[in-house]
């Protein structure tokens, strides 16, 4: 049943079509881990989308630093409005699998030092220019150059070239291997943008049209009428705002004033289903625990460190203050939300009260 519920809600999303949603109903062959809370209300959800129809959606956090340029993004509205506006090379979906948007396909070599990229033909910008291969070296540049504003530059640190090798295909090199780059240029400060562009405005090829921005106010976006693929724009126009209130966040949802909010505390959700709106749930990197220094007092001593393993009462944890919005965690941060990186093999570390007493007493704590 959960299988069928994640395609169902990919189907939604757009990211995948009805033969691919068939051909997935076939085979069951997924499962979702649930983790962060994205609400919309029950009437907005469909059994399959349908085109038309306006949606206000807001997020906790906008200023006057808001922006339309993907690299300078650094808050959920920042990345929400690159996602409307913009395509990245790589997709990754709810259950972390990776598929190419930009790029067609892309393929690396042995150690994980070269890739190669096929960049998608018959795309254009929203100011109709073709993409080609040297927007896309253009915009990852960006990340790489002397005082770069990106706030991922790290992540391309071993970054030698990016190279067009021909119109459509892109060759990147690293100075060491790198098998994580597919996931890292999913973020959405990597989307590509127009080469040489200072129209941010038009700077995408995404599925969405900026009509209106005011930073820190509000943007309304438009559907892109010669947008490449066939899913993923069912909406006429979305407008995206900010209540940094919580309270006032959740107000404005329940009035009918938003369609959509973000940031929801587990504490809400209760209070949220019995008003008759859904809680939809999707895969989240985020994860909480006790953390301590390895290499200083009291952290390096084993016993304590075991005894606090053992002492944390994770289901309760989940049930109680998750409302069940969450998975165990298991004392390190690849959680289940990682798909095929996650350790489905490690023990999961039990609720034991008398191993954890055992181990406090012995650490002399």
């Amino acid at each position: 049943m959960k299988e069928i519920k994640t395609f169902q809600q990919m189907y939604r999303d757009g990211h995948v079509n009805r033969r691919e949603f068939l051909a997935a109903m076939g085979a069951l062959g997924v499962t979702a881990a649930t983790a962060g809370s994205f609400l919309t209300s029950a009437s907005a959800l469909a059994s399959t989308p349908t085109r038309g129809g306006s949606v206000i959606f807001a997020s906790n956090l906008h200023g006057p630093d808001d922006t339309l340029d993907p690299i300078l993004g650094t808050s959920t509205i920042d990345y929400t409005r690159a996602n409307a506006g913009c395509n990245g090379l790589i997709q990754v979906w709810t259950d972390m699998s990776l598929h190419g948007e930009l790029a067609e396909e892309w393929s690396v070599n042995g150690n994980a030092t070269e890739y190669i990229f096929k960049i998608r033909k018959g795309v254009t910008f929203h100011d109709g220019h073709p993409l080609e291969a040297a927007d896309v070296v253009w915009s990852m540049n960006r990340h790489i150059e002397d005082g770069s504003p990106s706030s991922i530059k790290s992540f391309f640190a071993q970054v030698t070239e990016w190279k067009a090798v021909d119109k459509h295909t892109v060759k990147l090199s690293l100075s060491s291997p790198d098998a994580d780059m597919p996931y890292k240029l999913t973020q959405p400060q990597a989307k590509i943008v127009k080469k040489h562009t200072t129209n941010w405005w038009k700077c995408g090829t995404g599925p969405y049209l900026v009509d209106e921005f005011q930073a820190g106010v509000k943007s309304t976006h438009v559907r892109n009428p010669n947008y490449w693929r066939d899913t993923g724009q069912h909406l006429d126009s979305i407008e995206i705002t900010a209540i940094t209130d919580p309270n006032a966040r959740l107000n404005a949802l329940l009035a009918g004033s938003v369609d959509m909010i973000g940031a929801i505390s587990a504490k809400m959700i209760k209070k949220l289903e019995s008003s008759g709106l859904n809680v939809l749930s999707v895969p989240a990197g985020v994860y909480g625990g006790i953390c301590c220094l390895k290499n200083t007092a009291p952290g390096d001593n084993d016993d304590l460190v075991q005894g606090l393993r053992y002492i944390q009462d994770r289901e309760r944890i989940v049930r109680k203050f998750l409302k069940g919005h969450g998975t165990l965690g298991n004392d390190h941060p690849i959680n289940i939300s990682y798909g095929a990186d996650h350790c489905h093999e490690l023990p999961q570390i039990p609720y034991d009260p008398d191993k954890a007493k055992w181990h406090l007493n012995k650490s002399g704590y």
